[in-house]
């Protein structure tokens, strides 16, 4: 049996050469690697079939980004000077209710977790740093211990095996702007 192979969909990006780019921060395909995986990098081309990538994969990656979701997908307005990426937006929304429906594993982390609500319907807020008594969940700027570090506790809202193995070890993870999750 070969190695879990984990995809994960690049952001798209232009870099200052003035070229697109797709692209993954390399600590996500160190993290895979680095646990036994073998990433498969997904380029962001919009909507596809993506059956024959998911006949490949046994689990998707949804990143951490600079880059923000459109607001048009969660009826948010759009910000002077946001950074967004259409092409990655255009790509994991639909992959994610296909892998859902196909029942494959997915994880989001940060703008993989906000994918993931928006994909199903919820919404979100898109500057949470500034409502009152709500914490900033930037990343902070610093080393990796610094960046990495306990953020704040969350709470579970369903046990899973997932949840409940983390939970119970005290572990303490940061999380996002969601507004209004989605009912599914």
């Amino acid at each position: 049996m070969g190695l879990p192979i984990i995809g994960i969909v690049c952001c798209r990006w232009r870099l200052e050469s003035g070229h697109f780019y797709h692209l993954v921060g390399e600590k996500y395909l160190a993290a895979i690697a680095g646990t036994g995986g073998l990433p498969l990098l997904i380029p962001a081309l919009g909507a596809r079939d993506h059956a024959q990538i998911l006949a490949l994969v046994d689990g998707l990656l949804f990143t951490g980004s600079n880059s923000n979701i459109e607001p048009e997908h969660y009826g948010g307005t759009p910000l002077a000077d946001d950074f967004n990426d259409a092409a990655r937006d255009a790509t994991t929304l639909p992959f994610i209710r296909a892998a859902i429906a196909a029942h494959i594993p997915i994880l989001g982390l940060c703008r993989g977790a906000q994918e993931m609500n928006v994909a199903f319907g919820g919404s979100l807020h898109q500057q949470i740093q500034t409502l009152d008594q709500m914490l900033d969940h930037r990343e902070p700027e610093g080393d990796i211990d610094t960046m990495y570090g306990v953020a704040h506790p969350i709470e579970s809202w369903c046990l899973t095996a997932y949840s409940t193995a983390y939970m119970d070890s005290n572990r303490r993870w940061s999380t996002r702007c969601i507004n209004k999750a989605s009912n599914n």
